[in-house]
């Protein structure tokens, strides 16, 4: 058995290896001061300054010129925290010619993902606990049906979700344009797509809550005076929060990194953060690195958070 056991932490290690490796070379060129990806000059932090230089310098384009007030107070701010350094980040004199134009508008991708992530995320919780409960409380027809079917979009191909939303939506929206409504792809289309494949990890997280409830519970709620929506609310919520909110950082972290479907379901003024890595591929690989080092991180954060939440739910 200790032989065993020694080639299966083996084995464990060996795969640990194959996943993250990658993954840490990433961060790790990050700090390479090279203009290039194939050699390495020496660590630095330039590359983080430059990032957050550009999102200052983003942030005080977007407060705009007001010197009073409110807006003035906190352009001055921003041209404090970094705003002002961003020129001399895009000083020709300081980063080849090369790498000047691809620092991207990564603000407007950031604050779009977590616009389009928080509200993804409460749908997504609302509808799966909502079909989570509807399930294990009711037996109906094609009850089996729909707990099988409800796992499609976690198990078919991100690519086919991506065009089969799509073809969705042309579909509808020549439908409503026959009725005098002209809509488009953007923020409305993004939303409901990452509901749609993020909904059913919320849906199963709470069923698996939902194995171990005493089902006296409510009728002994609904015995001292409390209506069924009472003791919904008052009794089976509280015993499923822990998992409502592991299955809600699930939905948030799928939603922040998603690429695929939103690359079929998005226009310009709904770009999000992967997007706007996708569109700066051409630019400096450094630059990339580096969010794609800050999205790892916040992704990793996210599952940690959603472990620990299972790991208390469970004891």
């Amino acid at each position: 058995m200790n032989r065993v056991n020694w080639m299966l932490g083996l084995w464990s290690l060996v795969v640990m290896i194959f996943l993250y490796f990658p993954i840490a070379i990433l961060v790790i060129w990050s700090f390479n001061s090279s203009n290039y990806s194939t050699r390495w000059e020496g660590a630095t932090i330039k590359w983080y300054d430059a990032f957050y230089s550009r999102c200052m310098l983003d942030l005080r384009e977007w407060i705009g010129p007001a010197e009073s007030g409110v807006w003035g107070l906190a352009g001055r701010f921003v041209d404090w925290a970094g705003a002002a350094r961003a020129p001399e980040v895009l000083d020709h004199s300081n980063i080849p010619r090369r790498v000047q134009a691809p620092i991207p508008n990564f603000v407007k991708g950031l604050t779009n993902s977590l616009i389009i992530g928080v509200l993804s995320t409460l749908g997504a919780t609302a509808l799966g606990t909502i079909s989570a409960w509807l399930t294990f409380k009711y037996k109906y027809p094609l009850h089996h049906a729909l707990n099988t079917l409800v796992a499609v979009p976690m198990i078919v191909p991100e690519i086919i979700m991506g065009v089969s939303l799509l073809s969705f939506f042309v579909m509808t929206f020549r439908g409503l344009e026959m009725i005098g409504f002209s809509p488009g792809l953007g923020f409305t289309t993004v939303l409901i797509a990452h509901i749609t494949f993020s909904f059913p990890y919320v849906m199963i997280t709470i069923q698996a809550r939902l194995s171990g409830i005493d089902p006296a519970l409510e009728e002994a709620a609904m015995d001292l005076g409390a209506t069924p929506w009472k003791a919904f609310t008052k009794v089976i919520v509280p015993y499923l929060l822990p998992a409502i909110i592991s299955g809600a950082l699930m939905a948030f972290t799928l939603s922040l990194d998603d690429f695929i479907v939103t690359y079929f379901t998005y226009d310009s003024a709904s770009m999000t953060l992967p997007i706007a890595v996708w569109a700066g591929r051409k630019g400096s690989p450094a630059m990339l690195h580096v969010v794609s080092t800050i999205m790892v991180t916040l992704t990793v954060l996210m599952v940690v958070l959603a472990e620990g939440i299972k790991r208390v739910n469970r004891s």
